[in-house]
């Protein structure tokens, strides 16, 4: 099965359910690979009249790759915003690798910083900073920031609860660090319909 197979699942099953005013986030975006496999679906559901969206992505070879994307597809509408910087757990600026290689590398993180033979400084934004775009709970949010996860989530989890109907979280770093994670979740009363850790 292909690593991205539940994503599919998941976000395709978002638009089914979805009626009025679709909404997506997505948080460590690349080219807007989720997003804009959201909107694009959306044109086939007559129920949706309206979309919004928040795609972050904080390196900026990838996030120019991503409006270029939106743009020649159509998909850059009054509600979508691209939004080139990282996701924190505060406010401010936030250093970020610089990535060698954009076609070959989409792994790039804050943790990976230090070591980083160059970076850069980006904008950092938090969780409910982005929700705040939306004019009312997102349908599904998307989280790929490579281990900031465990940083950024568990400080918005009463957020998320009220504003957010659907979350997939590609976790990384450890098996351990994954089932924090959905434990979280389970502790705040969500139910865990996809639970995969690879090990």
């Amino acid at each position: 099965m292909n690593e991205h197979y539940l994503d599919w699942v998941a976000v395709l099953e978002s638009v089914a359910r979805a009626k009025g005013v679709y909404r997506f986030v997505e948080l460590g975006a690349g080219w807007g690979t989720w997003s804009s496999t959201a909107l694009a679906a959306v044109r086939q559901r007559r129920e949706i009249h309206d979309v919004e969206a928040v795609a972050v992505e904080a390196d900026l070879t990838h996030w120019q790759w991503m409006e270029d994307h939106f743009r020649k597809n159509g998909l850059l509408t009054a509600g979508v915003h691209l939004i080139h910087g990282a996701v924190s757990a505060e406010l401010g600026e936030i250093s970020f690798p610089v990535i060698e290689n954009p076609d070959e590398d989409f792994g790039a993180s804050l943790r990976g910083t230090a070591t980083a033979p160059k970076y850069v400084t980006v904008r950092a934004y938090t969780i409910e900073e982005l929700l705040n775009r939306m004019s009312g709970p997102a349908d599904f949010m998307h989280v790929d920031i490579q281990g900031a996860e465990y940083d950024t989530v568990p400080q918005v989890i009463g957020v998320l609860n009220d504003r957010v109907k659907t979350v997939l979280i590609g976790t990384h770093l450890s098996s351990d660090g994954h089932h924090s994670m959905v434990t979280l979740f389970r502790n705040a009363g969500w139910r865990i319909r996809m639970d995969v850790s690879v090990r």
